[in-house]
């Protein structure tokens, strides 16, 4: 037996309509509308309509008050798992692709084979590079688009182009500035409590070939593509679709996310603190092209100091990164008071808020099997190329 018990008139007033009650601010009136359209349409979009004052009773359990957090919890699992998939293949191709790359290569008269923490044996520079290359596109390729087409989310939603707060994108440029110092800064602290633990700092973030062709290939791979790839995965796919459960999860996820997927224990919080700035960006600034801007000048800072680290010794490595941190704060310091012009709070964003709680989200989110099997695969990652001192 169901039975509705109205108790207001006005029912209009007592309405919840989670999809149309919400919208991202700094984005564009048509961006708003195409994720409350999405939201309505797909599985894997949070809409909860109900009338507030309305109960219903079922037969054994009496009055049963339909909530939108039960409803908002519901939908994260199903997002939680298409995510947490997604990940999974990203460690998949990220494990197995170097292997059939080798096998690639002897057939074509190569004495190449791979090794799991090693990497490729016995291959030339370029090959070495061309092949970290393509596994980077192809690892962040693959999870994007198998997100895209398993969730039906239009391109106008996880991919917004428009910059809608200008204002926010000037300043944006300084305190992306700072932000890089204190990261470098936070890293070299970092380094050393590691060294308390008897595990070795690995210095260089990326590896680059010493000849000119492989040193080119990284380049154009490491600074111009594979940060735009990234961003367009991560700003995108996952951070742009999880905004429907409040931007701050949606933000600390997808930085939670970067830092592990690195599985360098020495850069980690480099990446963390990183990917939360050019995330926090992205949506203040309402533009997807904004954190890919962030994302390729920290990748130009990365490579900068791995290709010193590369040609000069230890001291003078550490006495020039000194000199780029100052000169990063001094500059973005400069710029801000420029740029600002009594506007220094533009990039104070008011966090709207979700039916859940933010715990009990991040909770939701960790649990999920899938995700719960990348998390453990991406500790053994970490671990495995963890390099400990004697």
């Amino acid at each position: 037996m169901n039975m509705n018990l109205f108790i207001s008139k006005d029912i209009e007033e007592n309405i919840i309509d989670a999809a149309k009650d919400y919208s991202c601010p700094s984005q564009s009136d048509s961006f708003n509308e195409s994720y409350r359209k999405w939201r309505s349409e797909s599985k894997y979009g949070f809409s909860f309509v109900k009338d507030a004052d309305v109960l219903t009773y079922i037969d054994g359990k009496g009055f049963v008050d339909d909530r939108p957090e039960n409803a908002e919890k519901e939908c994260l699992k199903k997002n939680m798992t298409a995510i947490g998939l997604a990940l999974c293949i990203y460690f998949f191709i990220e494990a197995t692709f170097p292997y059939l790359a080798a096998a690639v290569l002897r057939l074509f008269g190569n004495n190449v084979t791979n090794d799991f923490i090693l990497g490729l044996l016995n291959a030339s520079l370029v090959q070495y590079t061309s092949v970290a290359a393509i596994s980077a596109f192809l690892k962040v390729l693959t999870p994007l688009f198998f997100l895209i087409f398993l969730r039906k989310t239009p391109p106008s939603v996880i991919f917004p182009l428009k910059i809608i707060n200008k204002e926010a994108a000037r300043i944006a440029i300084p305190v992306m500035l700072m932000a890089t110092g204190i990261a470098i800064c936070g890293t070299y602290l970092w380094g050393r409590s590691l060294n308390i633990f008897s595990i070795k700092v690995s210095p260089a973030a990326v590896k680059i070939g010493t000849d000119l062709p492989s040193a080119a290939i990284s380049t154009v791979a490491y600074i111009i593509i594979f940060p735009i790839i990234k961003e367009l995965f991560l700003r995108g796919a996952v951070m742009q679709s999880l905004r429907q459960f409040g931007d701050g999860f949606a933000l600390i996820f997808t930085s939670i996310v970067s830092a592990f997927i690195c599985h360098d224990i020495s850069h980690m919080w480099f990446v963390l603190l990183m990917s939360f700035c050019i995330g926090y960006i992205t949506i203040c600034t309402g533009s997807l092209l904004c954190g890919i801007y962030a994302d390729i000048f920290v990748s130009a800072v990365i490579y900068f100091s791995s290709t010193l680290l590369l040609f000069l010794p230890q001291n003078m490595f550490d006495t020039i990164m000194f000199f780029v941190v100052a000169g990063f704060f001094l500059i973005g310091f400069i710029l801000f008071l420029i740029f600002s012009k009594k506007q220094e709070n533009i990039l104070l964003y008011r966090f709207p808020k979700s039916y859940m709680a933010l715990n009990d989200k991040l909770t939701v989110a960790l649990i999920s099997p899938p995700m719960l099997l990348w998390i453990v695969t991406s500790f053994v990652f970490m671990t495995i190329f963890a390099e400990f001192t004697a």
